[in-house]
């Protein structure tokens, strides 16, 4: 009797190993940093209800935590990150996430601030731009689009130090770019990431935003990752599937454009 326990034991714990943590097979668990992707993600709540399955959604203030919990089967997928950093994280972290969706991308712009045209810049005016290696030259690159500088040959690495030429005398202060929407009130522009603009409320005083290249979306849009392995899964395939709901697109179009650009089919 006592080996005949302790059997079954073993049995009961491998069987607790090979279930999926993140709920049965009903039930599908995605998660996302709350804006604009929280938002979205609730709106794949009917679309799989369609298909026969029940939505969770887990919002994190975290790019850590929604890629071990798809590693280790808390999530069945998350949805926040764009591919460079999903690859870095794989590297630095012995993770194996893959994208099996590409969703969106957010355009960088130039918003009103204490003036609300671009045509009103004048001598002296001061223009918030991110500080990071990323976003600043894109930032740039926005300020030369309007011809308000002129930058070298290094566009895609510029610094302010690679400003050429001033047509307008404007004054560029680089602030962390999660700094600069509550700022938006203290300089004539400033330029924003689209999920900054979507939590700040300000998408609609967006004056301009960048005009990107194919090869730079591919670098910025946001996926949907799941473990490697589960590519062709039902839940994974239904959380796609959910996605490229007309209800879905037209839901990120009407509430977050153009702060953010879908790129669903």
């Amino acid at each position: 009797m006592k080996k005949l326990l302790v059997v079954l034991a073993a049995l009961l714990v491998l069987a607790g190993c090979g279930a999926s943590k993140s709920g049965d097979d009903k039930t599908i668990v995605i998660g996302g940093t709350p804006f604009p992707h929280g938002d979205i993600l609730e709106q794949l709540r009917e679309p799989l209800k369609e298909q026969g399955f029940e939505l969770t959604v887990k919002k994190f203030d975290d790019y850590k935590i929604p890629n071990t919990e798809v590693e280790s089967g808390g999530l069945d997928a998350n949805y926040f990150q764009h591919i460079p950093y999903l690859k870095n994280f794989n590297k630095d972290n012995g993770t194996h996430l893959v994208d099996v969706l590409k969703v969106h991308y957010e355009p960088i712009g130039i918003y009103a601030g204490k003036k609300s045209s671009l045509a009103d810049v004048a001598k002296g005016d001061t223009v918030l731009v991110p500080d990071d290696a990323t976003n600043l030259p894109r930032a740039l690159k926005v300020l030369e689009e309007i011809g308000w500088i002129e930058l070298g040959d290094n566009r895609d690495t510029a610094t302010v130090k690679d400003i050429v030429k001033f047509n307008q005398e404007i004054t560029i202060k680089e602030v962390q770019s999660d700094g600069i929407a509550p700022l938006i009130n203290d300089a004539e522009y400033v330029v924003l990431n689209g999920n900054y603009a979507i939590t700040a409320k300000v998408v609609d005083r967006v004056l301009q935003t960048e005009t990107i290249s194919p090869e730079t979306i591919a670098d910025i849009v946001n996926v949907v990752a799941v473990k490697e392995g589960n590519e062709d899964s039902p839940k994974t395939k239904a959380i796609i599937k959910a996605f490229e709901d007309q209800r879905v697109k037209d839901y990120i179009d009407a509430q977050f454009a153009p702060a953010v650009t879908s790129v669903l089919k």
